[in-house]
């Protein structure tokens, strides 16, 4: 088995490529700092993928959108994958999921989605909050480079 160090930990696993695999911790951690990723919906039985930013609750990633919008209207009770990527003085790293997003329910849950930092990037619509599940979650990290 090959190993890595990441300055921050020790990774056992390489891929086929040399990319260091990282656990769920790491990718949850690396998650959790938040800012622009990546959606895949399906629009109309076409794939599309937008930019938006999100943050994590708990072990859950949660996105805001416009009510309404065609991201509100893709992101109900539908399978998406989710994309987010870096680099810090570990290497550059990416996290990949795919889990179901649910509309945050009225009450404690919204309450915690919109005590999150999360800029809208709409003015004319009431904000929607989704979470995603992050059972189906994988990363990599590159090595950094001389």
């Amino acid at each position: 088995m090959t190993s890595v160090s990441t300055g921050e930990n020790r990774l056992d696993d390489l891929d086929a490529a040399g990319l260091a695999v990282l656990g769920r911790e790491d990718c949850l951690r690396l998650l959790a700092r938040g800012g622009v990723g990546r959606i895949a919906v399906n629009v109309g039985a076409l794939p599309m993928i937008l930019p938006v930013r999100f943050a994590v609750d708990d072990d859950r990633v949660v996105l805001c959108m416009g009510a309404g919008s065609t991201l509100d209207r893709a992101t109900r009770h539908t399978v998406v994958a989710f994309e987010v990527d870096g680099s810090d003085p570990g290497g550059e790293w990416s996290v990949s999921m795919v889990g179901v997003a649910r509309p945050i329910p009225e009450g404690a849950p919204m309450a915690r989605a919109e005590a999150l930092p999360l800029p809208r990037w709409w003015l004319n619509r009431p904000p929607h909050f989704v979470s995603i599940s992050t059972e189906h979650l994988t990363g990599r990290r590159a090595p950094t480079w001389p």
